[in-house]
């Protein structure tokens, strides 16, 4: 009645296992290789919860985590990881974008912003370029008096670390601290932090 009841589909393997184990072991790999070509031909999600149920019941298969990674993949559970040279291009693009914003090369400032959305593009997990992301954001759009001092700045890092390390009271705390200033109140990742928090 529910094909992907895992419980279920578990115990039934399980049974066979121990009512033939030579048949099941010899089974197990075509079974494996059956639910791998029904998830990359179809995405079907009845094979990937037998995928997992397999992966259950012999989690020491060879290579048995790559095989979950790669239906993840298959299934769009999990984004792809990107190619090396794309990796290489985002790095190159972020390095580029951080020396004219080191540089403090305003008029180049538009430029670095499409150097690191297209760095993002090539490789969403670079943290770098992200973070400069939000730095020439912040520059070319916010006027000067809605930039955080440098002390503040280093206070909402220090919330930022707090709150990613699952420390929310210590976040809110600083966060609230910094909204007592009225012209931190406009500063639009301050906010968006203030949100997040969930105390």
């Amino acid at each position: 009645m529910f094909p992907v009841n895992q419980e279920a589909g578990i115990l039934e393997l399980r049974i066979e296992q121990f009512l033939n184990p030579s048949e099941f072991n010899a089974d197990f790999e075509r079974r494996l290789r059956t639910a791998q070509n029904s998830i990359r031909a179809n995405r079907d999600m009845t094979s990937f919860a037998d995928l997992l149920n397999l992966a259950e019941i012999n989690p020491r298969y060879p290579n048995m985590r790559a095989i979950i990674t790669q239906a993840e993949i298959d299934m769009r559970i999990r984004p792809p990881p990107p190619n090396p040279s794309d990796v290489a291009e985002s790095r190159e693009l972020t390095a580029s974008a951080s020396r004219i914003i080191n540089a403090n090369n305003t008029a180049q400032y538009e430029t670095a912003r499409i150097q690191l959305d297209r760095a993002l593009r090539l490789n969403p997990e670079n943290a770098e370029a992200s973070r400069l992301r939000d730095v020439i954001q912040r520059r070319l759009h916010a006027p000067q008096d809605v930039v955080l001092s440098s002390q503040d700045e280093a206070d909402y890092q220090r919330a930022l670390r707090a709150f990613n390390a699952g420390n929310n009271l210590e976040a809110y705390t600083i966060v609230q601290r910094l909204m007592q200033n009225p012209r931190n109140r406009n500063i639009q990742k301050l906010v968006a932090l203030q949100q997040r928090i969930n105390i």
